[in-house]
């Protein structure tokens, strides 16, 4: 059974006080995390009114672990199943879903039930349902029968081997709730997914998404309607659609930790800034591990310079020698074209590339001075070092921002993109051939503005021509094969890096299927 127990850093007449736990990582290794901060000694003395702040510390974590044991308890659930033979085969109300049994010990083994009772307890006006039943009948049902609200009540629950009888207006009534506490609920199911599971918070993933519903106008655009109506209803608007709709959108932003588990998530209207929404919700869940060092990975539409900023923290700052906060780094995409151009000349230059290889004796090394040139100009080579990852590096400093530039080629990704890119010049000629090229969607804002064509001297043109952009595919081709990063993680050998960066196509697995579930 894990124990809390109380530690503390600082100078003896200000302890500063920590609720610490052990765990064993994926190795059996058995390690510290930090579960809570408690503040200094005089902030406590003052804050609760007591003389002695470690003695009040030591009644907390008492306090803290009685719950535990209580809520481990309250957890095992033992069903009885009574089987009836004489029961008429052919009737479906004797066949029931059991297989959410399943889900049910993972719902109960986060918390999730204690999660409910918490907020519950914090609305004692609030009653006609259980919060915990409704919760459970829409997660099982998203899970294994995705359906709309009304379906669930009238049809899913009833499947179920337990029947809670919910109705529609609860499920709304509780949705309500939940959205009140949203970030109630985020972070006691760290916590409490902390002690079932190790959690690898020591890389974060970062990206966002949007997702619209089938609706004309934007939530605020109603007239007669009062200005505390229209600042309530700000979330579906105009913006930038993933699948290039003109409906209203949603965002999204959703954090996982290392091992693709979600850590966090934020929903805002859709007219918002991207990079403007991960400072606010990494502030929030870094609370949980305030002391730990962490690296955020993000692509390059999100590496603004605040972002990379913020995650400057390295061993030098105060609070980091002091124990009262851990490091932070990041790890972006970068893109290569929006360097700047001595810049983007270095990362295209085709001499002094590097790349690792293994020697005979099973052993490591890398291989400096390679020209990129040689590969076009040797079919064996070409076929040789088709694989290979080529690398070369840099450091740059901008905006009061050191980093490290990580530029890569690969011919293997280099013939992907071009792949990729003809097929779009297949598509481009067919669409200039049928004519379609000159349709506008009706839908489109863009649709209502009117065109002229003219020709030099003014006259109206009579005739209009499509071809294919041929400077903006050369200009493209330049491009093929690269790719690069971004960092701040000058000790971190250049294949680690690229390996923590590899991993963020998981959120974007992870956005992909709850944007299916909340499409449904």
């Amino acid at each position: 059974m894990i124990i809390m127990r109380i530690t503390r850093t600082g100078k003896p007449d200000n302890f500063y006080y920590y609720i610490i736990e052990d765990y064993r990582d994926e190795n059996g290794r058995k390690k510290t995390r930090t579960v809570e901060s408690l503040g200094c000694a005089r902030v406590i003395r003052e804050k609760y009114n007591v003389p002695d702040a470690e003695a009040w510390c030591k009644n907390y974590v008492a306090q803290k672990n009685e719950e535990l044991q209580n809520s481990k308890i309250n957890n095992k659930r033992v069903l009885t199943i009574k089987l009836r033979e004489d029961l008429p085969k052919n009737s479906s109300s004797s066949i029931f879903n059991v297989g959410y049994l399943i889900l049910e010990k993972l719902y109960y083994s986060f918390g999730i039930a204690n999660i409910c009772d918490e907020i519950m307890n914090n609305h004692p006006h609030i009653n006609g349902f259980d919060l915990n039943d409704i919760l459970k009948t829409m997660l099982f049902g998203r899970i294994l029968y995705p359906s709309s609200k009304a379906a669930l009540v009238s049809d899913y629950q009833y499947r179920l081997l337990e029947n809670s009888k919910i109705e529609l207006q609860h499920v709304y009534r509780a949705m309500d709730l939940l959205h009140e506490n949203s970030n109630l609920i985020q972070n006691r199911l760290y916590q409490y997914s902390s002690q079932e599971c190790c959690r690898d918070v020591s890389r974060l993933y970062y990206d966002c998404t949007n997702f619209y519903t089938e609706k004309e106008l934007e939530d605020c655009d109603r007239t007669h309607m009062s200005d505390e109506w229209h600042s309530e209803h700000t979330l579906r608007k105009y913006g930038k659609s993933k699948e290039n709709r003109p409906n209203p959108v949603v965002q999204m932003g959703l954090f996982m930790d290392g091992d693709g588990m979600p850590l966090g998530f934020c929903i805002n209207p859709g007219c918002t800034n991207e990079q403007k929404t991960m400072i606010p919700l990494e502030e929030k869940i870094i609370k949980n591990f305030n002391t730990e060092d962490i690296i955020v990975c993000t692509d390059c539409g999100l590496s603004g310079d605040d972002n990379r900023k913020f995650n400057n923290v390295d061993s030098d700052d105060i609070l980091v020698k002091g124990g009262f906060k851990g490091q932070r780094h990041f790890i972006c995409t970068q893109s290569l074209k929006k360097l700047k151009d001595f810049l983007k000349k270095w990362a295209l230059e085709p001499s002094d590339w590097s790349f690792c290889r293994r020697r005979p004796d099973g052993h490591s090394e890398t291989v400096t001075g390679f020209n990129l040139e040689d590969l076009y100009n040797s079919d064996d080579l070409y076929s040789e070092y088709y694989n290979t990852v080529f690398f070369k590096e840099r450091t740059t400093s901008e905006n009061g921002l050191d980093s490290r530039l990580i530029v890569t080629f690969s011919l293997k990704y280099m013939d992907y993109m071009r792949s990729l890119r003809e097929r779009k010049i297949n598509r481009a000629l067919k669409m200039i051939d049928s004519g379609r090229c000159y349709i506008e969607n009706e839908r489109s804002p863009r649709a209502l503005i009117k065109k002229t064509y003219a020709t030099d001297n003014g006259e109206v043109a009579r005739h209009k021509a499509a071809s294919i952009d041929t400077d903006k595919i050369a200009s493209d081709e330049m491009f093929d094969g690269f790719y690069a990063v971004a960092t701040n993680l000058f000790d971190l050998q250049i294949g680690e890096i690229i390996k923590i960066n590899s991993r963020r196509w998981e959120i974007e697995a992870g956005r992909t299927h709850q944007k299916t579930l909340d499409n449904t």
